[in-house]
């Protein structure tokens, strides 16, 4: 949630508002960039989340 606040001639007007906003851990512009064998790990059960190489054997 993010709390806005209404400020009229530097006094607050006690006006504002709540709003349900959602944040990007990883930007679509990061992920976007990945280089090939490059990969994002997210792990929701355990709040994990990191860039990881990926090698894969031919």
């Amino acid at each position: 949630m993010q709390a806005t606040y209404q400020i009229k001639e530097g006094e607050s007007t006690e006006l504002g508002s709540l709003r349900k906003t959602r944040e990007f851990i990883y930007h679509p512009d990061d992920i976007k960039l990945l280089k090939a064998g490059t990969a994002i790990f997210l792990s929701r059960d355990k709040m994990v989340h990191a860039k990881i190489n990926v090698n894969k054997p031919f």
